[in-house]
This record gives structure tokens, C-alpha cells and sequence, in this order.
């Protein structure tokens, strides 16, 4: 398989359960299967670990498509695919040798706890501390996010040493001091069982070290993780405006217009989508990824407040598809989101600019 067979009926598959998840907040371990079964479990990965190894142009437009069916679902795999990734381009090649076969396999599940050395990193002390014993570490601390936590096998996260700088740490479900919450009640997304880990005092072997004390630990990642998000975005934009053309022809003139304006700027921001790819594809970078975000960032807006808008009070009834597709348009303006991010987002939603 190189990319996904039959886009439209997988997103329909996801899409057919998308309802339910959202009102029970159940792991989504059905459509997980479907995608085992799809191979998509082995896209990211190298062949070299019975990986697929798409092409980052394919890899896109699969998350492009699980999203569209289920945000997620789409959550869920992106997390699984960092950790993976992360696991791949380790300084330890035993570890890729041993994990990532299994992992092609669909027989373990990993997610990635980084956000405390990204997005979340705040302006107090590390949240996730290493220190080190020996040739091990000992973690203290805490990742505030981790998708799918409860159900992993591996936990890929980042922590800061005292001198500032970072390792990258495989850890296992099982360890000693290993803390995974309650998933949190989220606006949406209940679904991806998103939870705090804490770290009490958990020792890491070194030779579950991914990457040894780094000044920049997480810089040697795919060339494609910039654009995750805007692709997923993407494909969130493609359900929303799937959901609008099943009641376009009912509406009045000015509202005709107004989606008009929305099918233009839905196709601005899908040709930069596109050109981004091509981008990443051909020299390996992605100048284009932060403006194309806040792009995506406000596109799903637009398209969340249009649908809740034109589908009027039965849109703002829990389980409506249109309340459901606008708190997870909402997400974007979480999800790895740095204050540059959020700030450009605000902008282009306030002000236009």
C-alpha cells in the first residue's frame, strides 16, 4: 500500500461512528482497528521496521482524510505517529530495531508527552525534570498532555536537566512511578482520552534513552510535523463544509453569499496547503507552516460559526453535527499553538489582518 485506498469510503467508515464518540467520550479503539487493518499503522514508519514509508505529500493526505471522518481518530494517530517518529530517530538504533515492528504490526500503541518543552512550557520551573543516576535518569514532574495515556504501551516524552539541557525518553506503561489520571474533560475530543502523566521520582534506563543531553533534544523531527495540524485542519474544514453543502440550497441570497466568500477562502488556503507539501516533498522544508496555520486556524472558525449559524437552533442542540464540528474547530486554537500562533490567529479573527 502506499497512500490510503479509497479516501471517501474510510472517511465515511470514521465518520458513521463520529456521533457516538462524541457523546460517550469512549476510545475510538474500533476505528483504530479498521486503520491497523488499512496498514495505515504502518505508514510513517521506515521499511526498514515493516513500515510503508510514505511520501510526506502522501502521509498529509491520509491525515487530511482520517479527520475528516474523526478528529479523534485523527488525534489519536498523529500522537502515535510523533512517538513513533521520535523512536526512529533514535541515538539508540537497538530501540527502533526491537519497538518499531511491532508498532508497523498494530501490536503496541505509543503516544508522544512533549508539549511541556513546546507549547506548554510556561514561564515557571520545567514541568518534567531529568536528573541524572549514573548512566540512567530520574524524571520528576509531569506532562500536562498525553493523548490515548491509559491505553499506551509507550510513552515517548522530554524533560530538562539541570545545566537546561534535554533528554528524549521511552517509557513504558508499566514503570514504577508512572501516574496517568483520569482523561480530561475536554470542550471536545472527549473521545481521544487526553491526560496529565506525572512522574514520581521514574527511572530511565539509559538504554530507553532516545536522545542524550541535547541543547535542542526535539529538533531532529520529520520535516512533515509542521504541517500535521494544518492537514488535519484541513480535512476538519472538509467535514464541516460537507455538513454545509447538505443544507446550501436551502439558503437565502445574503447567505448564499456569505458562502461564496467561505468556498474562496476555503480555496485560498487549500492551494497553500498544497504548495506547503510540495514544499516539504522537494527541499525538506516548511517556510510557508506558519502562516498556512493561522490560516487553517481561522478557516475551521469560519466554517464552524457559518454551519452553527445556517443550521439555527437545531445547530445549537447537543449532538447536532454543527455544535460538535464548532467546539472541535475550537481546538485549533489549542493545539500546538505558540504565542506567535495564537497571537497571527487573533489577528486574522479580530482584526482581518
Amino acid at each position: 500500500m502506499r497512500t490510503m485506498q479509497h479516501p471517501n469510503h474510510v472517511a465515511e467508515q470514521l465518520a458513521s461512528r463520529r456521533g457516538d464518540r462524541h457523546q460517550s467520550g469512549i476510545w475510538p479503539a474500533i476505528e483504530l482497528e479498521i486503520l491497523k487493518t488499512l496498514g495505515v499503522f504502518r505508514s510513517m514508519l521506515p521499511t526498514e521496521f515493516g513500515g510503508t514509508g510514505l511520501d510526506y505529500d502522501e502521509l498529509l493526505r491520509d491525515y487530511r482524510t482520517i479527520a475528516s471522518g474523526s478528529l479523534a481518530v485523527a488525534l489519536a494517530m498523529t500522537q502515535r505517529d510523533g512517538a513513533c517518529d521520535l523512536i526512529a530517530r533514535s541515538d539508540n538504533p537497538e530501540i527502533p530495531r526491537r519497538l518499531l515492528p511491532a508498532h508497523a504490526r498494530g501490536d503496541l500503541f505509543a503516544s508522544i508527552g512533549i508539549s511541556q518543552l513546546t507549547t506548554s512550557k510556561g514561564a515557571d520551573l520545567p514541568k518534567l525534570r531529568a536528573v541524572a543516576d549514573g548512566p540512567d535518569f530520574v524524571l520528576h514532574g509531569f506532562m500536562p498532555w498525553v493523548t490515548g495515556a491509559k491505553w499506551c504501551d509507550q510513552i515517548v516524552t522530554a524533560a530538562v536537566m539541570d545545566d537546561g539541557s534535554q533528554i528524549v525518553a521511552c517509557l513504558e506503561r508499566d514503570d514504577a512511578g508512572l501516574e496517568v489520571h483520569e482523561p480530561m474533560k475536554l470542550l471536545a475530543l472527549q473521545a481521544s482520552h487526553t491526560s496529565r502523566v506525572d512522574c514520581h521520582g521514574l527511572s530511565v534506563p539509559v538504554d530507553r534513552l532516545l536522545r542524550k543531553p541535547h541543547p535542542a533534544a526535539l529538533s531532529d523531527r520529520a520535516p512533515v510535523k509542521a504541517l500535521t495540524v494544518s492537514a488535519v485542519g484541513m480535512g476538519l474544514a472538509d467535514s464541516i463544509r460537507g455538513e454545509l453543502d447538505k443544507i446550501r440550497a436551502r439558503q437565502p441570497d445574503p447567505m448564499q453569499n456569505a458562502l461564496a466568500r467561505l468556498d474562496h477562502q476555503f480555496q485560498a488556503v487549500e492551494a497553500q496547503f498544497a504548495g506547503a507539501a510540495r514544499q516539504v516533498v522537494e527541499d525538506g522544508t516548511d517556510e510557508s507552516s506558519p502562516t498556512l496555520r493561522v490560516a487553517v486556524n481561522t478557516l475551521v472558525t469560519h466554517l464552524g460559526i457559518a454551519l452553527v449559524n445556517m443550521s439555527k437552533g437545531r445547530g445549537f442542540i447537543l449532538g447536532h453535527p454543527a455544535e460538535q464540528l464548532m467546539r472541535e474547530a475550537l481546538f485549533f486554537q489549542v493545539w500546538s499553538s505558540p504565542p506567535g500562533t495564537q497571537s497571527a490567529t487573533l489577528d486574522r479573527l479580530l482584526l482581518g489582518q
